[in-house]
């Protein structure tokens, strides 16, 4: 069975909603996909995450309006790795989490 793009998308989108940080974890849940070849589908699915991004936020209109924004990590890595990670290069950055009180690699989604 090939596994498409938009399930992909859609395992992406879960793993951040269900906070699983670990994506070595998170596909031992499924057979579809290993863990290497999920983050090179996730790698080259980047530019269409930002497009999506984009225009999801041309969609909200902020008028005069306060809006509070919670925000969570999504590391990529251990943090033992966090200056040798070469996944998502350019893209992903080192960040704090408060809350554990560690560094990590990875996003933040808001």
């Amino acid at each position: 069975m090939k596994t498409t793009d938009s399930l992909i998308l859609a395992l992406l989108i879960w793993q951040a909603k269900t906070g699983i940080e670990s994506q070595r974890r998170f596909c031992e849940c499924f057979n579809c996909l290993s863990h290497s070849r999920f983050n090179r589908r996730s790698r080259q699915l980047l530019q269409l995450i930002y497009q999506i991004r984009q225009e999801m936020n041309k969609k909200v209109d902020l008028n005069g309006q306060f809006l509070i924004i919670d925000s969570f990590p999504v590391p990529v890595c251990q943090p033992i790795r966090n200056y040798r990670a070469k996944i998502f290069r350019g893209y992903a950055n080192i960040g704090y989490k408060a809350t554990k009180k560690i560094y990590f690699y990875g996003f933040k989604v808001h």
